[in-house]
Parts: structure tokens; C-alpha cells; sequence
């Protein structure tokens, strides 16, 4: 009867012992995956920043006899020159598409 009574304590102990190592297991492994998708999720961050700081619009270095932007934009005739649609050749409008 004692015989009985300890193979079923240590049958009990064994399932017991084996829930704890699946739940360890299981717990393990959720752990794995956070870190994954903590690692994959700074990674991304990480080459976004490389990405907006590496094409970012750059400065523009203007020769001494060249004038900036701003200045040429200000005179209405230079704007005029840009904007003429009749210096535009007739096959890249869209009405004759």
C-alpha cells in the first residue's frame, strides 16, 4: 500500500514538474518573440532616421556670381519666363495627348 501511495506521489510530482517546464517553455518563448519584434521594430526606426537624415534636402551652394532663389523669384518677369506655356513644345501638352 505505501508502494502505492509513494508511485502515485511521484507520478503527481512528475506532471506537475512537466506542467512547470511547458509553462516555463511557453513563457520562454513569448519572451523570444517580444524581443524579436522589439529588435525588428528599433531596427526600422533606426534605418528611417538613416534614410531622412542621409536624403534630406541639401544645402545649395550658390557660386559668387550667381544670385539665390529668393531674389529671382521677387522680379514678376523672371516668374513670367518660367511659367510661358508657348516655350513648351505642343507634343508635351495634355491636350494633344
Amino acid at each position: 500500500m505505501k508502494t502505492i501511495l509513494i508511485s502515485l506521489i511521484s507520478k503527481s510530482e512528475e506532471r506537475e514538474e512537466n506542467k512547470m517546464r511547458k509553462s516555463r517553455g511557453e513563457s520562454n518563448l513569448r519572451f523570444a518573440w517580444q524581443i524579436f519584434v522589439a529588435l525588428v521594430t528599433t531596427g526600422a526606426m533606426i534605418a528611417t532616421i538613416i534614410a531622412l537624415f542621409f536624403h534630406s534636402p541639401k544645402k545649395i551652394h550658390i557660386n559668387p556670381g550667381q544670385r539665390p532663389l529668393q531674389e529671382g523669384s521677387q522680379e514678376g518677369s523672371q516668374d513670367e519666363e518660367i511659367f510661358d506655356m508657348s516655350k513648351i513644345i505642343k507634343k508635351y501638352l495634355i491636350s494633344n495627348i
